[in-house]
């Protein structure tokens, strides 16, 4: 068999790969004229939210995931850094500090570990998230 034969499946797996990466982070609506499209779920960016950002005196570090099923947003300052997470109502057990009608909000794994994270700023951050997610939808 020659190398591009050979090459052919691992190059279809490979696509096949990018396109199910794709699929998952889409979701399928119908326009008023019946037609069907595909549109990216929500995201950080839908939040308005990038690294580099500003919240509340805070620098967003980090982005991972979405708030239809978990977005991480880590938030630095100085020498501390803590995390952020939405997610959908109902889809964590305990209470959750801040909510929305369809969102939970949690804090929480502060580096240094022994670290307090201010509550002026969790507040702030919390409330900035629940501004966001509020406009959203």
């Amino acid at each position: 068999m020659t190398s591009i034969a050979k090459a052919i499946p691992a190059a279809v797996v490979a696509f096949a790969c990018a396109i199910g990466a794709v699929y998952a982070e889409s979701a399928r609506v119908e326009t008023e004229d019946g037609a069907s499209l595909s549109v990216a779920s929500p995201s950080a960016s839908a939040l308005g939210l990038h690294v580099g950002d500003l919240i509340a005196g805070w620098r967003v570090v980090a982005i991972a995931g979405a708030p239809d099923s978990e977005l991480r947003i880590d938030v630095a300052r100085d020498d501390m850094r803590f995390a952020v997470t939405v997610v959908p109502m109902g889809a964590r057990p305990e209470n959750p500090p801040m909510q929305t009608r369809t969102h939970a909000i949690y804090y929480g794994h502060a580096l240094p570990a022994e670290a307090r994270i201010p509550d002026g700023a969790v507040r702030a951050i919390l409330a900035d998230i629940v501004r966001r997610l509020d406009a959203e939808s």
